[in-house]
């Protein structure tokens, strides 16, 4: 039975990275942090914290915290993007990154229809609505911003196939391949 090299939880690409030596590794942990602290609202101050809540098979490492904020009604958002770097199954690793959204400080699930309805009932009828085009919008665009950088530091890369047996075969991005 295999499995997949690379597990990829949100970015639109596999940011895949040979690593051969030990020293790669942290070469390139600090090339990263170095290029995104050219970023607007980007922080490391968390850095060498390993995520908690990731697969044993795929350890993860957080490189910092993207974070922007806006103001809707009375609440305050967050939408932070936590930069990670994964290691590979077999060999390599690959950059990817988690999404959070506050609201006046407290976790707030977008899919939650409690935390919606309570907006709307606080705010009026369509203010989630308007929150969500809001955090889309601020989302994507720091999406594209991360992912510039990562694609300066490594090989993007797609699932070609995947077979039943978990065995994955990866091919070069495109471009248009998002």
């Amino acid at each position: 039975m295999g499995t997949s090299n690379f597990y990829n939880k949100n970015a639109t690409r596999i940011y895949a990275c040979e690593i051969e030596e030990e020293w790669d590794y942290d070469f390139l942990v600090d090339n990263l942090k170095c290029e995104l602290q050219t970023l607007k609202d980007f922080t490391s101050e968390i850095e060498n914290k390993w995520e908690s809540n990731g697969l044993r098979s795929f350890p993860e490492r957080i490189i910092g915290i993207f974070y922007r904020e806006f103001l809707q009604g009375d609440y305050e958002y967050e939408v932070n993007l936590i930069t990670i770097i994964r290691s590979g199954y077999y060999s390599g690793v690959n950059l990817d990154y988690d999404i959070e959204l506050f609201a006046n400080g407290n976790n707030f699930d977008l899919d939650d229809s409690y935390d919606m309805d309570e907006l709307n009932e606080l705010e009026g009828k369509d203010f989630a609505k308007v929150v969500l085009m809001k955090f889309d919008d601020l989302k994507q665009q720091m999406i594209e911003e991360i992912e510039k950088v990562y694609e300066v530091f490594s090989t993007p890369l797609i699932v070609a196939a995947r077979f039943s047996n978990g065995e994955t075969i990866y091919e070069k991005a495109k471009k248009t391949d998002r």
